[in-house]
């Protein structure tokens, strides 16, 4: 059987494998031995030497002349520790050798050719660009400028990296923020054990303690509500506004990021490196700063933009959460990415020919405009109407981008490439664990006649339903959904996610997997076409499923259920109808369950409610009851609706109650079976929420779930969020509990 549980462990082996392997990754926060050497170094170089010619390199005149090592040897002596020697002089001796090919004399040697009566006292600063024939040493000053100069140097890379490496401690608080958070959610929403006799007395458990008021007051203004007003699922132009605690990680996220690339930062004018001048250092800084930012970036972009998300499993958050997370940490590495370019540009700006002529010049301005093309190639609108469109050309650009990177940062020796192969590896896993889902659960679909028989209902408007027999045996859970692919199309890599409606173990070893689909465009027209063509009103199909994904709330903890649909939300409803009128009373609290469910398309639901919502009904256990809201967009009347349901579909007229009560445990569970009531407009969702927390009976709880057009989603927040609290007419956080299924672009 396919466990999650082993993809979860090979998921963090394999995004910790390309740290645990990087050894080129060293970052320290203290400042290096060798900066002292260094300093001299700094201050020398401001001189010239007779034995050696004006033009020589850098590294040929600080290795060949006598005249500058002696001079080394002598600055060392004078204003350096042994240990500070030490490390500066082998430091010093291993470039010598890498890139002038020249081996260093010893420290000892070059000490003992110096004649202390020719040694000649310099003011570094005030000589520079003097020619001397002798060892010289520096005065205190001038060697002052080039100690500082590279603590400031060795200080601001280690800010550059210490203020990366802070992001990974912020996604490991929210990691960390996530499961505390499934804990109280399991300690505060657990089964109650309390006795009737307690429940009619009006017994509630915790009813004044400080965690339960604490624990409410959570979830009212921080886990449950839309950052400002109510607009959560419904898009603010271009942008979706995420919830409180969402949009606190994000903001919290940008801050540092923010803070992070305006602060500490050594300016000075005795910098030997861009003397007198605190403008070109501070954009040097800043263009380092963001761009190595904007490399730790990297790998949580590509993270949080996988199936197999590992934060997924750990937190339990949805995918349309780290779906956010992604698309606000692209925009900041982004706008890291332009910073970095421009300031390097102004740096260069007198040599930009030079330096265009570079391959890693060229590549870095390509990977940056590539960053750039793929923020308004992945805006909401173009993701809802051009999906197949936008996903290409992500993947390709983003994949393109890594390449340009790995080029951009070849004259590093390889310092940053553990961010770009920690990339190449998440990637890399996330396509591995897909196709080794495909052929666990797919392999039997190249057998005689396929392994997937997809039918038409309810007409021309009607909805396909699909049945996929896996090659092994699944347990799924409501929420869950799979990929579907069609191998044997013209276009055999293209996948689409489809909720699971329902499923059954077959005699074969086997799972049965149901999906309920409404023919759109694209792939499902194609489907649709396709069992239109067949004589026999059905078509054998090889289809592929890669899944499960999604995340499962555990709604039979809760002695009432309400669950919420908006037109084809209903099949993510169904899934938790499915289960609860399954499960084991031993393992369901569940006593009561209301299906409301909205529609516009009178096809759809009398399709819907000829098959899945044909055989409801209510048991010994658990009372059901359904609603069917049929909106003025429908065009048909409830009346009409009923009178032409076919006879395997049953249903009532509605009263304009949004549903029927109970006064009792007792009178819920000996109630009498009723057909869907059919009612015409649209229910007040604050009105849902009361009438639902007016069944409640002493220490009970209610449970809802949601999924279904934005704004009816949005409503359905406000209204829970308005029944927390502790006033007449309202519910403590742990007696409520609002799921959301939602698909996010």
């Amino acid at each position: 059987m396919f466990s999650r549980n082993v993809v979860s462990t090979l998921a963090v082996l394999g995004l910790v494998a390309p740290y645990a392997a990087a050894d080129r990754l060293k970052v320290t926060l203290g400042l290096e031995e060798s900066n002292c050497l260094f300093g001299c170094v700094d201050t020398l170089e401001l001189l010239k030497f007779s034995d050696v010619s004006a033009d020589a390199g850098y590294y040929y005149s600080l290795c060949n002349s006598v005249y500058m090592v002696t001079s080394l040897a002598i600055c060392t002596d004078t204003y350096c520790t042994p240990a500070q020697k030490t490390a500066g002089w082998t430091k010093v001796t291993g470039y010598c050798e890498e890139y002038a090919e020249t081996a260093l004399m010893p420290f000892e040697d070059a000490k003992a050719l110096i004649n202390a009566s020719s040694v000649v006292p310099v003011d570094g600063l005030a000589a520079a660009g003097t020619t001397f024939n002798s060892t010289v040493l520096v005065n205190y000053d001038s060697f002052y400028a080039g100690l500082h100069t590279e603590n400031a140097w060795n200080r601001e890379m280690n800010f550059h990296h210490a203020f990366g490496w802070s992001l990974y401690i912020l996604v490991g608080a929210i990691v960390l923020v996530g499961l505390v958070n499934r804990v109280l959610v399991f300690i505060s929403t657990r089964t109650k054990q309390v006795s009737v006799e307690d429940k009619y007395r009006g017994y509630i458990p915790h009813e004044n303690s400080w965690s339960g008021s604490a624990y409410t007051l959570y979830r009212k203004y921080i886990s449950t509500p839309a950052t400002f007003g109510y607009l959560h699922c419904q898009p603010w132009g271009m942008l979706s506004i995420p919830t409180r605690i969402q949009a606190f990680f994000v903001f919290a996220f940008c801050l540092i990021n923010l803070v992070f690339t305006v602060t500490c930062y050594d300016l000075f004018l005795e910098n030997l490196y861009w003397p007198g001048a605190k403008d070109e250092q501070l954009w040097r800084y800043v263009a380092d700063r963001t761009g190595i930012m904007s490399f730790y970036n990297l790998p949580l972009l590509w993270a949080l933009a996988g199936r197999n998300d590992v934060l997924i499993w750990l937190t339990g958050w949805s995918y349309s959460s780290m779906n956010l997370f992604h698309r606000w940490v692209a925009r900041v590495a982004t706008i890291q990415a332009i910073i970095h370019s421009a300031a390097y540009t102004w740096i260069v700006r007198e040599n930009i020919a030079e330096d265009w002529a570079e391959l890693y010049w060229r590549t870095g301005v390509f990977a940056t405009v590539f960053m750039c093309l793929l923020l308004p190639l992945s805006i909401l609108p173009l993701r809802k109407k051009l999906y197949e469109f936008f996903l290409i050309v992500h993947i390709l650009l983003a994949l393109v981008t890594l390449i340009l990177l790995f080029y951009h940062i070849e004259i590093f020796d390889g310092e940053y490439e553990p961010w770009l192969w920690a990339c190449v590896a998440i990637w890399v896993f996330d396509r591995f664990l897909r196709i080794v889902r495909v052929a666990v659960l797919s392999f039997n679909a190249f057998r005689s006649g396929g392994n997937t028989v997809a039918v038409m209902t309810g007409g021309e408007q009607g909805l396909v339903r699909m049945t996929v027999t896996s090659a092994l045996p699944l347990t799924p859970k409501p929420g869950d959904y799979f990929f579907l692919y069609t191998p044997m199309s013209i276009t055999p890599w293209e996948n689409h996610p489809f909720t699971l409606g329902s499923w059954e173990k077959n005699a074969n070893g086997g799972t049965d997997l149901h999906f309920l689909i409404a023919p759109l465009d694209g792939a499902t027209r194609k489907m649709k076409k396709r069992i239109e063509k067949s004589q026999s009103g059905k078509a054998n199909m090889r289809v592929l499923i890669e899944g499960p994904y999604g995340h499962s709330e555990n709604v039979g903890r809760f002695e009432h259920v309400l669950l919420v649909a908006g037109g084809s939300g209903i099949t993510a409803i169904l899934p938790y109808l499915h289960e609860l009128r399954t499960k084991d009373t031993t393992t369901r609290a569940t006593r009561h369950v209301h299906v409301v469910w909205i529609v516009k398309n009178s096809v759809y639901a009398a399709d819907v409610l000829a098959h899945e919502l044909a055989s409801v009904a209510s048991t010994e256990s658990l009372h059901i009851t359904v609603e069917l809201y049929l909106t003025r967009e429908s065009g048909v009347q409830a009346a009409d609706f009923v009178a032409s349901l076919p006879a395997n579909a049953h249903a009532r007229l509605g009263s304009d109650a949004p549903t029927e009560k109970s006064e009792d445990a007792k009178s819920l569970s000996s109630a009498s079976t009723a057909a869907p009531a059919i009612l015409a407009g649209r229910p007040q969702m604050d009105a849902l929420i009361g009438e639902a927390l007016k069944q409640l009976v002493g220490g009970e709880r209610v449970a809802v779930v949601a999924c279904g057009p934005a704004r009816m989603m949005d409503d359905l927040r406000r209204a829970v969020v308005n029944a927390y609290g502790t006033g007449e007419h309202q519910i403590r956080g742990d007696g409520l509990e609002y799921f959301e299924e939602s698909f996010a672009w």
